[in-house]
C-alpha cells in the first residue's frame, strides 16, 4: 500500500513477497489488516496464514519518570518512534510543533533509523527554525526507549498506514499516552 511513499529499496525488498510467499509453509501476519492487504495483493493461499497478533515486549511498563541522558530536557516533550520514512508521516508532527508558540512549544525526540526521508525533514527542521526544538536520536536500545515514554507528555504515532503499529502498544503499555 501507498508504494509512493516508499524508497526504490524498499520497493525492492516488498517485492521479495511472492517468493516468499510461494515457498512458506505457513504465513504469520500480525493483524487481520495485514492479511486482508497479503490476499488482496498477492495471490497468498488463505488456508497457509496465521494471525497472530503482536505485543509489547514485557520491558515497556509504566514506571516513576526517571532522568537520565536519553531523557535530559529542560522542557516536556513529545516522543515518535519509527524508521524516518515518508509512509511515517514524521513531518505532520513537525507542522504541528511549529504552530505552537515558541515558549509553550515541547521539545520532539525522534528515535529511528535515519530513512529515505531523514534528509528532506532535517532540512524542513532547519527551514522552519525548529533545529533547537527536535532532537534526532538514532537508533536506540529497548530500555532507553522505555525511559523516553515513561518521561514523555506523549507519543505521537502519525504513520499514514500500517498493518499493526506495535509503537503504540509500547507507548500505552509504558504508560505514555499516545497521539495516533
Amino acid at each position: 500500500r501507498l508504494p509512493e511513499t516508499h524508497s526504490a529499496e524498499s520497493r525492492a525488498y516488498y517485492s521479495g513477497i511472492h517468493s516468499a510467499i510461494r515457498s512458506a509453509q505457513v504465513i504469520i501476519c500480525p493483524s487481520r489488516a495485514t492479511a486482508k492487504d497479503l490476499l488482496d495483493m498477492t495471490n497468498a493461499p488463505e488456508g497457509r496464514i496465521w494471525v497472530i497478533p503482536e505485543a509489547p515486549d514485557p520491558r515497556y511498563h509504566p514506571g516513576e519518570p526517571l532522568q537520565s541522558t536519553v531523557t535530559s530536557s529542560d522542557r516536556p516533550y513529545i516522543l515518535t518512534v519509527g524508521t524516518i520514512e515518508p509512509r511515517k508521516n514524521i513531518k505532520t508532527l513537525v507542522e504541528a510543533v511549529a504552530r505552537i508558540p515558541v515558549g509553550k512549544r515541547p521539545h520532539v525526540k525522534i528515535v529511528g533509523n535515519k530513512g529515505s526521508s531523514f534528509q528532506d525533514l532535517a532540512r524542513m527542521i532547519v527551514n522552519k527554525g525548529l533545529d533547537g526544538d527536535v532532537a534526532f536520536m538514532g537508533r536506540m536500545g529497548t530500555e532507553e526507549i522505555v525511559t523516553l515514554y515513561q518521561n514523555a507528555i506523549a507519543s505521537a504515532y502519525l504513520s499514514l498506514y500500517e498493518g499493526f503499529g506495535l509503537p503504540v502498544l509500547e507507548a500505552m503499555a509504558s504508560g505514555c499516552p499516545v497521539i495516533a
